[in-house]
């Protein structure tokens, strides 16, 4: 066994120098792709100002014509500012209007009702919160000609649009920018530079590797284990060993943070438990049914009320291919059931093959009264002597064994053929023992014989 399973290893280890390479291959890939110049990180930590250059990426233009100037977006002219206001001439009112636009455009909580107008006395602005952002002054309004509500409305209003219409399209081209590689690049740094994200990252990488290597492994298995019961075994050892494997690697990983974990799940350990009953009753089950010897992978059980043969036994649940229902003799009806662990401990569970690999099964036959009896159980004991007699050896030597692990008593296990008489009717009955998956077979060929050797005896025999 330990020879296969060195075999095995070596085999998946000539297999997966491939899976290495290419695995080594994407790594570089993806180290060349994350490589930045040393001042990344630095360039990553400045604050972003909004470029007001007069060049291509000038937010907001402002032209002087004379004591008017147009304030200007995108070239769009919103509106034209006249005159002074407080001793600030038009070009110093366009500038505070544009800067002031600056912070409320990147306000992260802007609202826009939080743009409005305010009167004091006879002059009105447009303020928001305590920031004024300009004010209308009599030149203003002598310049368009109407009055200073009224002007303060319209400039209100496009002022307003102006800033959502400015809000959308800085934050759809911060969308733009964020798919770009070295964009991309710089942010995969700055998470990768956090302890935590470093950790998860290491503890996804590891775990997918344990996956891996436990996948290729259990696909390798046929080739070296021919004997389902060991290929399965291997299997189930190399499938827990993984989950083992990867509950110590996450423990080495988060090592440091498990002293606040405690206590955590110390404190959530009642609410958890009771949520969770049945599924940590499962789980004892299994322990139970593992350590305990309780039933194995091939044995043939009862639990719960279902009947089959047990073809996986999980954390929580056992798969049974269910028998019986509505098919007889013991054969396979083609559904596969799957019962709790808990159920070990809540209910009878019978073993057909766990101590012993055999079963006392009986053919009853009821014979006329006028026919001979003797003969007729002569007949039927040679029958399941030979029939099973050869068997009766094997299940003797079972016995044996099972008397050093329990205090039971001797018993018969040769076949044995009994006779009483039942409303005027003889009734044989043939016991012997039998393999629990022959029963059907055996039983078939001792009815087929005895068929055979009633209609021989020339009336000698009569069925009743």
């Amino acid at each position: 066994m330990l020879v296969r399973c060195l075999c095995c290893l070596t085999g998946f280890m000539s297999n997966f120098r491939v899976h290495l390479v290419v695995i080594a291959a994407i790594l570089i890939a993806f180290v060349s792709l994350m490589r930045a110049p040393a001042c990344a990180q630095a360039e990553l930590n400045k604050p972003q100002k909004l470029s007001v250059d007069s060049d291509t990426s000038q937010q907001y233009k402002t032209t002087k014509n004379g004591l008017s100037v147009p304030v200007v977006v995108h070239g769009k002219e919103i509106l034209v500012v006249h005159g002074s206001v407080g001793g600030k001439h038009a070009e110093h009112r366009v500038k505070q209007l544009t800067t002031e636009l600056d912070s409320v455009i990147e306000d992260p909580a802007f609202k826009p009702s939080g743009i409005a107008i305010k009167n004091e006395g006879n002059t009105y602005a447009i303020v928001y919160g305590d920031k004024t952002l300009i004010t209308v002054g009599e030149a203003d309004c002598k310049a368009e000609e109407t009055t200073a509500d009224v002007l303060a409305q319209n400039w209100l209003s496009s002022i307003k649009a102006v800033v959502e219409s400015e809000r959308y399209r800085r934050n759809l081209s911060d969308a733009i920018n964020q798919v770009k590689i070295g964009t991309v690049r710089e942010n995969l740094i700055y998470v990768l530079a956090n302890p935590l994200s470093l950790r998860i990252g290491i503890s996804v990488v590891g775990l997918v590797l344990i996956v891996f290597i436990s996948y290729s492994i259990r696909r390798s298995l046929p080739k070296y284990f021919h004997e389902s019961y060991k290929r399965y075994t291997v299997s189930k050892i190399t499938e827990f060993s993984a989950y083992f494997i990867g509950l110590v690697f996450l423990s080495v990983v988060f090592s440091d943070t498990l002293g606040s974990l405690a206590v955590i799940l110390g404190a959530a350990t009642a609410g958890v438990a009771l949520a969770l009953k049945e599924l940590i009753v499962s789980m004892a089950g299994w322990m139970a049914i593992t350590f305990g010897d309780t039933y194995r992978v091939g044995d043939r059980v009862q639990i719960s009320g279902v009947k089959g043969d047990v073809i996986d036994v999980g954390l929580v649940r056992t798969t049974l291919m269910e028998l019986g229902e509505w098919v007889q003799g013991d054969l396979y009806t083609g559904r596969i059931v799957r019962v709790a662990n808990a159920s070990v401990f809540v209910g009878a569970t019978y073993n057909y093959s766990r101590d012993l690999s055999f079963l006392w099964d009986e053919v009853v036959v009821r014979l006329s009264i006028d026919s001979d009896a003797e003969l007729a159980k002569e007949k039927m004991q040679r029958i399941v002597d030979e029939v099973s007699g050869d068997y009766a050896n094997e299940a003797k030597l079972a016995w044996l064994r099972l008397k050093e692990k329990y205090l039971v008593e001797d018993e018969r296990i040769d076949p044995l053929v009994t006779m009483i008489i039942v409303d005027s009717k003889y009734e044989l009955t043939a016991r012997y023992p039998v393999d629990f998956r022959q029963r059907r077979i055996v039983k078939d060929v001792i009815f087929t014989r005895l068929n055979a050797e009633i209609r021989s005896s020339d009336g000698a025999v009569k069925l009743a």
